[in-house]
């Protein structure tokens, strides 16, 4: 007995070196086994060509009787699986079935003679394409005289043995290299550069990459003043789109298992600061399996800037006040000289019924613009729907003395314009931040004002993209912008009662301002503190108004209302 199963087994060793495949398999060692049959491990490499790859059943028995049993070569069922689980399935079936990778097989093994090891034959259809380790099912079944099916059941390999595709990318245009921003009104589309990504070769597995951009350095360049601030940023200066989905700094491109090549657009922000031409370059990183190339893995661009570095002198408002403040001089020449220059008395606060292009209080001149650029008609007032939610039907308010148009928040807590959301002071072009560029935060800003903050260069640049009412050119205000929307002629009662919060008197015009009936803290600037680098200047708007000089890089936030100066009729001074 034990001569005989000493010989099934060297004959079996024997008929396995004959295939001379590039595969393992372990046979079950006989001694130590539970009567029964048991099924090998299969593990081989795919080859370009199809092959038979033979596996063996061990029997582990007390007498020479024949046994027989069917084996059956299938595909995983792919029932409640991921699309990642199901992409390392084989493909089982005919020789006619698109992309096969084993032929579907059903037969019989016999042991006879007092045998222990046979083997049959799984056909494998080999080809040089990239593609996942694959598995499919291996089992056993209606074994012979009641035998006892010990291990039936084998998931087999098949390795993928071919070379990952090479990626590469390349303008379309090679002019389209030198961009420009570009100012983008009401009904005009924001121009776009196209790039593609490809590959050598196709591929079965989704091909995984980053495109970095270049990053402006942490500190001012050591070298001149007129280079600091030439390196473009991505998500600042620059957006990049696949399918027309931005891309964020978190998220690499995919090329679809099957397909060679990716096409990305470029778009420039057109944000409305004076600023150098700026390079930068793009380059090509494997996420996962994908090679880069040597070759064309690198584009170069140019920025040229289109906002001028001219000074503007624009027109500023009135402050609201309204009513004349004693002196209580004894002299009345002397008062009466004095009430003469106040605010009351002057400009269009001191005239009973000046004439306005939309409405507002006392000096103030402003129109109600909605979301595509449209002016809304002065006398639309916020909608509440049933359930309390105040809906503001236009988006920004044109200021017609100054011709500066000012971003209007939506209320509560819902939208990346929501009064309650706040913001991270960053800026990273060394040539406007002032020498310290501040905290980067995150780079969604999410639609949740509540939810993680994102930073003030990031909302500048998605709400340019987004061509808020209908424009690009938004940008951080100055200072003195902030302060010529101020209105010190509101009074304490004109405050707007919050639930569980005192009234609150808010410095502006709600009727035109209606999205901003919190005035939620403070309002950052583009203003550096000259005293202190790593602080901007910010303004509460909440009476009685204050201005404070925050922390840029101390996670100190704040809110945002952007202004744009396109439509400005500007008077300019070298």
């Amino acid at each position: 007995m034990q001569k005989n199963i000493l010989f099934s087994i060297l004959l079996s060793a024997f008929i396995l070196g004959l295939y001379g495949c590039s595969c393992s398999q372990a046979t079950k060692a006989i001694t130590d086994l539970a009567p029964g049959l048991y099924l090998s491990e299969l593990s081989v490499n795919e080859g370009d060509s199809q092959s038979s790859v033979p596996m063996s059943v061990t029997l582990q028995r007390e007498n020479s009787d024949t046994v027989t049993v069917t084996y059956t070569v299938s595909a995983i069922d792919p029932t409640g699986k991921t699309a990642e689980e199901i992409a390392t399935y084989a493909i089982v079936g005919n020789s006619d079935t698109p992309n096969v990778d084993v032929i579907a097989t059903t037969g019989t093994v016999t042991f006879s003679g007092g045998s222990n090891v046979v083997t049959f034959n799984i056909p494998i259809v080999g080809d040089d394409i990239y593609e996942y380790d694959e598995k499919f099912l291996v089992t056993l079944s209606a074994a012979s005289d009641g035998v006892n099916i010990v291990d039936g059941s084998v998931i087999a390999v098949i390795k993928n043995d071919d070379k990952a595709p090479t990626a590469s990318m390349a303008l379309i245009n090679a002019s389209d290299a030198a961009l420009s921003e570009v100012y983008s009104g009401p009904g005009e589309t924001i121009p776009r550069t196209s790039f593609v990504v490809s590959l050598d070769k196709a591929s079965r597995v989704d091909g995984h990459f980053y495109i970095n951009g270049s990053i402006e350095p942490s500190t001012p360049n050591t070298g001149a003043k007129t280079e600091i601030g030439k390196t473009a940023t991505y998500r600042v200066d620059y957006l990049l789109y696949k399918d027309g989905e931005r891309l964020l700094e978190s998220e690499g491109v995919t090329i679809a298992a099957g397909e060679t090549e990716a096409t990305i657009e470029l778009e420039v922000v057109d944000d409305g600061i004076p600023e150098n031409e700026e390079q930068f370059y793009l380059t090509l990183a494997a996420k996962a399996d994908l090679s880069v190339g040597v070759q064309g893995v690198e584009l170069a661009f140019s920025i040229a800037d289109n906002d001028s570095t001219v000074q503007k002198i624009i027109p500023v408002n009135d402050t609201g006040l309204q009513q004349l403040v004693s002196f209580g001089l004894t002299d009345a020449a002397e008062e009466a000289a004095l009430e003469a220059e106040m605010d009351a008395s002057i400009g269009l606060d001191s005239v009973v019924s000046p004439v306005k292009t939309g409405g507002g209080r006392a000096g103030f001149d402003y129109s109600k613009i909605d979301a595509n650029g449209q002016t809304v008609d002065v006398t639309v007032t916020p909608v509440t729907d049933s359930d309390g939610n105040v809906t503001v039907p236009w988006d920004c308010v044109k200021d017609n003395v100054s011709g500066l148009v000012w971003e209007v928040k939506t209320r509560g807590n819902v939208g990346k314009r929501a009064e309650s959301h706040e913001f991270y002071w960053y800026d990273p072009n060394y040539s406007t931040n002032g020498g310290d560029a501040g905290e980067k935060g995150s780079a969604v800003c999410s639609d949740n004002g509540l939810d993680k903050n994102c930073n003030t260069a990031y909302y500048i640049a998605d709400m340019n993209a987004e061509k808020l009412c209908g424009m690009t050119g938004w940008r951080l205000p100055t200072i003195e912008e902030l302060r010529s929307i101020a209105d010190y002629g509101v009074s304490a009662e004109s405050g707007v009662s919050i639930p569980g919060e005192d009234v609150i008197t808010i410095a502006l015009d709600t009727d035109f301002f209606a999205g901003d009936v919190r005035a939620v803290g403070y309002y950052w600037s583009t203003d550096t503190d000259t005293a202190s680098l790593e602080r901007a200047r910010a303004f509460n708007f909440r009476t009685p108004t204050k201005e404070e000089s925050r922390l840029k890089n101390g996670f100190t936030l704040g809110a945002i209302r952007l202004v744009n100066d396109s439509l400005a009729q500007t008077q300019t001074v070298q």
